[in-house]
């Protein structure tokens, strides 16, 4: 029992020991005494930087005990972490002198650490994005500077410093230089020049210097230049290339540079550890256990990680080598920044992952998708062992962070999440985040894209910055830093008390001000949770810019009073049929009818619906082909107080018993020769021009109930996305609003004829019938068809006078391409108004449009059947070069258009949303489907405002309208790109041979998508189909280039007149697959030496000689080893970048054998000519709803 006491007393002391250690090294890092704080005191709250968290595992690995980030910030005490202390070291279980490297000479070569390897590749043009340096800019303003005197200082500086020596040689290591020639400020003196000569000298120093690319294998890596702009006044411009330098380094580089020029004799301190030792270690690292845990966390991790987030662009990434970055930079102030520097560690926070979060949150609301991932900068400098505290070199890592700001509306939970994702990560960062891009790019075939293109920098915790270093030579006034494979790099920094936030970003990728935008909602954010306590709970925290939640509040105010008392759908025809009794109402068939003719024959049919059907609440169903019984038939249901259902008789007829199933309609109006009785089991009431006949006085009047603006006036049957046909049901209000403001926004009236070419179940016609009748004018109908007939409507429009035109896209092209081929375009100018809508616009069908003389004014129109037929509206009276569509245009009267997210928050001008409508138009609902009604029509969660989500996607442009971008079906994705349909379709339809074109997309499991394109061609063009595709090369990346054309006589089209995109993927996946070739073996000796070499350092088989390097399992840094060993192998000097641009084995065999070895037997493949036929499908079938 004593001897346990006494090992009992021995523990205890030992524990004390180490609790206070751990105490001691806490309150160093916090800038605190033990005294001041007790062991159980939350230490995040105390203020523990991430960097300080860091350093302290560390320690406690140095010490024995490895303790993963994430379980030290889990429990941040000194009581915990003692515990954790104890609990490893007992249990053995660190991971010790796996970082054990022998020194190296100061002359040798030495590796690339992964992020200079990643730097130095990416100034080739070969990567996207690439092409430029890692590179830093900074300009300041000094006073009474001695420029000898400075550049005594920094030669002085240079000596000290082995990495201001550094170059990096075509094989990919790095060498310090033993001796340098002296640095030579370069100098010019622009005090003799006007102000202006004095702006252009500065200018032409910055347009060398600001976007500079050193070469990396000559000294010196950085330039100097001072501007004399006055007798006391200099400019000092300094680039540097950020293969060498971390921003620490940078800080240490210029801090001693000042401190040597404002103190000759000043003693610093020599650095006692090497950059080259941390590279050595990192290389000894690379099999150890821990590295090997972190490298099957990583693997996991990619196989679902998120790309980085897509923000709206200005321009294809391929439009942008090299980028050019600008920087745009915001400051909370010295108060704000105290204030939520104290709000985050009240909530256990670090300022680090804080900022991360609000980086990530602003992102998602421009984002496509609030899931995405972010490249974070870690300060990688040795934690133990020699001080590396003062030694420049790159330290710099990545890590990979996962976020998803939709999954937490909340700023403060999201930001916990953050956190703790982060925390988890660094737990793992043994491996590099430039090995896990590679990893998540081989699971996305993305070899050399640039998929995690927004960076999120932390200098906090890192002690003073580089600006405050700089700041002494002067007053700063410009600063930038770009770097390879980068759109957007966001660093946070202390600079004066004042948190200075820096926005590098590749100007032209971006919208006007849309950058602007971002960092003012940002510091928004910022304030906003620095100053309101509860905003850490509010789900809305981050709102719109002010100016576009106005603009865009503004376009929905659209309150309209119609200049009616009218409140039923049929009420402003019965008002013209009083009115205007003998006017033309309908011609069809070669007849015409008065409105005296329609208003008596409907209403007679109206007692007759009402003696055979008592239930009001049922639809009357209509099957009717086109002609005057349709017009007679509506009207007569309306009149009657009931609901009209149009069914095409020309359907299935189990398409049409399933209609009428779930419709529970049990009345059918049909002609007096149909069959429909034998099958529907519903009673039929036959429509016949007995309609027309004097009424005779024994004929008995079933009493007739009047309709009001709540009552339904119509259901159509749309497709369903389960095979299942939804029945939209519109009440007589909506539909009423959206008729009566046509009419009055285009000034529709009794001259107006319309020719009615959609389908009665198509909602369009639910405007050809009413509005036309509402104003007065007159209906005309082309007899029933299987096929549209554009030389019918010819006749029809030159008979009668035909001045509106009210259709879909597509037959307006079939009727303009038929005119064309006839050379009678200018028949169209008998127009007076053309209104499409329901499909995209062809651009050359409007250019077309537009330029005939004294031709129509041209409207596109959108919405949805479920928002009684239109939301919104835009008047095309040009085509910008810059659209890829025709813009969708600004809300309609009583209506509303929002962009929202997936949590019903509005999206900002060009980021890409839903659509929602709102206002007077929605419909009811499903009929008789309450389930699929709650999810399409819903009630927004802030405004209380009922919308209907229209699963169709746009953003707001900053002129105040809507842009369509389609459903997200529209957007396939092809060899792990994003692709948009629409973007291809516009540059193919540039080609002026080509009338129509719709491109869809085929594939097969396990090969992914391949695009085909199906064209009508004009047939006064001259195709070309080599022209088209060095056309597209060069406006287009290779992934969106359609693989297949197919030339067709007219692309198909649905009952509704829209392209029949089914039929056409139908077709495309029925094209026959390319032959699969067999694996192309080593045809030379040359070709075997070289799949040797491969195989022995990817470690398993390459099938063919034809296979890419990076899709057989290499990556970049497999590739600058490559390069070394067939150096080796060949005896030559190979540069790395030979094997990006020679990926195959063949490839570098010809490339070898032209430079002196063999002769290989094949090269390089070629891609296969695509192919293209004719056929005839039917037009006019497909979907028939």
């Amino acid at each position: 029992m004593a001897e346990l006491a006494r090992a009992g007393h021995d523990l205890s002391e030992t524990y004390n020991a180490a609790r206070a250690r751990v105490h001691a090294m806490v309150a160093a890092e916090i800038g605190a005494e033990p005294e001041e704080f007790g062991p159980d005191e939350n230490l995040i709250e105390l203020g523990l930087a991430s960097i300080a968290l860091m350093r302290l595992q560390a320690a406690f690995a140095a010490a024995d005990a490895t303790i993963p980030l994430s379980t030290l910030i889990s429990e941040p005490t000194v009581d915990a972490w003692t515990a954790l202390v104890m609990e490893n070291r007992l249990d053995g279980r660190a991971d010790i002198g796996s970082a054990t490297a022998k020194p190296e000479a100061e002359e040798a070569a030495f590796p690339l650490t992964d992020i200079q390897r990643a730097y130095w590749l990416g100034r080739e043009n070969h990567f996207e994005l690439g092409g430029t340096a890692a590179h830093g800019y900074i300009e300041a303003r000094c006073d009474d500077l001695d420029i000898d005197l400075l550049e005594d200082a920094l030669n002085a500086t240079i000596a000290a410093h082995p990495m201001l020596r550094a170059v990096i040689s075509a094989d990919g290591m790095q060498r310090v230089l033993d001796d340098v020639p002296r640095f030579r400020i370069d100098r010019t003196d622009l005090t003799t020049h006007a102000d202006t000569g004095r702006e252009k000298g500065l200018q032409a120093i910055r347009d060398v210097m600001e976007q500079q690319v050193l070469p990396a294998d000559c000294w010196p890596l950085y330039r100097v230049h001072a501007a004399q702009v006055s007798e006391r006044s200099h400019i000092l411009h300094l680039s540097f290339d950020i293969l060498v330098f971390d921003l620490k380094s940078l800080e240490i580089w210029l801090g001693e540079w000042w401190t040597r020029y404002s103190d000759p004799d000043a003693v610093i301190s020599a650095p006692v550890a090497r950059f080259r030792d941390h590279v050595a270690a990192l290389e000894a690292r690379a099999h150890s256990q821990a590295t090997q845990e972190a490298r099957r966390y990583w693997r996991k991790r990619a196989a679902l990680m998120p790309l980085g987030p897509a923000l709206p662009l200005a321009r294809p990434l391929e439009a942008l080598t090299p980028p050019r970055f600008a920087r745009l930079q915001t400051i909370l102030d010295r108060d704000d920044w105290q204030r939520l520097q104290d709000a985050i560690r009240q909530r256990g926070l670090t300022a680090s992952a804080v900022l991360l979060a609000a980086y990530a949150r602003i992102l998602s609301s421009w984002s496509d998708s609030s899931r995405f991932s972010l490249t974070t900068t870690l300060f990688n400098r040795p934690m133990t062992g020699p001080d590396s505290g003062n030694v420049i070199g790159d330290f710099t890592s990545l890590t990979l962070v996962e976020t998803d700001s939709g999954s937490a509306p909340a700023f403060l939970a999201f930001a916990q999440q953050v956190q703790t994702q982060l925390w988890h990560d660094l737990d793992h960062s043994a491996v590099s985040g430039v090995e896990v891009l590679g990893m998540v790019a081989g699971v996305h075939g993305l070899h050399n894209r640039a998929i995690m293109p927004y960076v999120f920098t932390s200098a906090l915790g890192t002690g003073r910055s580089y600006l405050d270093a700089f700041s002494g030579f002067g007053e700063i006034t410009r600063a930038a830093v770009q770097t390879p494979q980068t759109l957007l790099d966001h660093q946070t920094l202390d600079h004066d008390g004042r948190l200075v936030l820096n926005w590098d970003h590749v100007e032209a990728a971006y919208p006007p001000g849309l950058i602007t935008d971002i960092a003012d909602l940002h510091l928004q954010l910022l304030r906003t949770l620095a100053r309101d306590e509860p905003a850490w709970d509010a789900p809305d925290v981050t709102a719109l810019p002010a100016a576009q939640a106005s603009r865009h509040a503004a376009v929905n105010d659209t309150a309209w009073q119609a200049p009616t008392t009218a409140v039923a759908l049929h009420e402003p025809f019965q008002k013209q049929a009083r009115q205007r009794p003998d006017a033309i109402a309908v011609i069809a068939d070669g007849q015409s009818w008065t409105y005296a003719d329609i208003d008596c024959a409907s209403m007679r049919l109206a007692h007759r619906i009402a003696a055979r059907q008592e239930n009001h609440g049922l639809p009357v169903s209509i099957l009717l082909p086109k002609g005057w019984q349709q017009i007679v038939a509506v009207l007569g249901i309306l009149k009657a107080g009931m609901a009209y259902l149009p069914i095409d008789p020309a359907l299935p007829t189990a398409r049409i018993g399933t209609l009428l199933e779930e419709s529970g309609s049990n009345l059918v109006l049909a002609l007096p020769d149909s069959e429909i009785e034998k099958v529907s089991g519903r009673q039929v009431l036959h429509i016949g021009r007995d309609l027309f006949e004097p009424m005779m006085e024994a004929e008995e009047l079933a009493p007739l109930r009047q309709a009001c603006a709540d009552d339904l006036a119509y259901i159509i049957f749309t497709s369903g996305s389960t095979g299942k046909p939804k029945g939209v049901a519109v009440r007589h209000g909506a539909a009423l609003n959206t008729v009566l403001d046509i009419n009055a926004r285009f000034g529709v009236g009794p001259a107006d004829r319309c020719l009615m070419v959609s389908s009665l179940s198509f909602d369009l016609s639910v405007y050809d019938i009413f509005g036309l009748l509402a104003a007065g004018g007159t209906v005309v109908i082309p007899p029933p068809a299987v096929a549209p007939d554009p030389d019918n409507w010819l006749d029809l429009i030159e008979e009668h006078d035909i001045t509106l035109w009210n259709s879909a896209p597509a037959l307006m092209q079939l009727f303009h391409d038929r005119l064309s081929d006839r050379e009678q375009l200018t028949a169209l100018s008998r127009l007076r108004l053309v209104m499409l809508s329901g499909d995209w616009l062809p651009l050359p069908l409007c250019r077309s449009l537009i330029a005939l003389d004294n031709g129509p004014k041209l409207v596109s129109l959108g919405g949805a059947t479920e928002a009684a037929i239109w939301s919104i509206a835009h008047e095309v009276d040009a085509v910008s070069p810059a659209w890829t569509s025709i813009p969708y245009g600004r809300p309609l009267a009583n209506q509303t258009i929002h962009v929202l997210d997936e949590n019903f928050a509005p999206r900002p001008d060009h980021a890409i949303g839903e659509i929602f409508i709102g206002g007077a138009g929605l419909a009811d609902g499903y009929w008789r489907d309450p389930q699929k009604t709650a999810e399409r029509f819903v009630t927004h969660p802030t405004s209380g405002e009922r919308l209907y989500r229209t699963g169709d996607f746009g953003r707001w442009h900053p002129d105040g309208f809507v842009e369509f971008l389609g459903r997200r079906d529209g957007q396939v994705k092809v060899n792990g790109l994003r692709v948009e349909l629409g973007e291809i379709e516009t540059a193919i339809a540039n080609d002026p041979s080509i009338r129509q074109v719709s491109v869809v997309a085929a594939g097969t499991a396990g090969k992914g998508n391949r695009l085909v394109a199906f064209l009508t061609l004009d047939e006064q063009g001259a195709y070309d189909e080599a022209v088209l595709r060095r056309y597209l090369d060069d406006r287009l990346p290779a992934a969106m280039i359609p693989a297949t054309f197919v030339i067709l006589d007219h692309l198909p089209l649905s009952i509704n007149g829209k392209v029949d995109r089914k039929a056409l993927e139908k077709q495309a996946q029925e094209l026959a697959e390319p032959a699969q070739s067999k694996p192309t073996l080593p045809a030379s000796q040359l070709e075997n030496r070289i799949r040797d070499i491969w195989q022995n350092l990817l470690e398993h088989p390459v099938e063919s000689t034809a296979t890419s390097f990076f899709q057989a399992g290499g990556n970049s840094l497999l590739a600058t080893r490559l390069a070394g060993r067939l150096s080796q192998a060949f005896e030559k000097p190979i540069s790395v970048i030979r094997v990006f641009e020679h990926p195959t084995i063949a490839g570098q065999a010809a490339f070898l054998a032209a430079d002196g070895e063999q002769e290989p037997a094949v090269a390089e493949p070629t891609p296969t000519r695509i192919r293209r036929f004719r056929d005839r499908p039917r037009a006019y079938e497909g979907d028939r709803r």
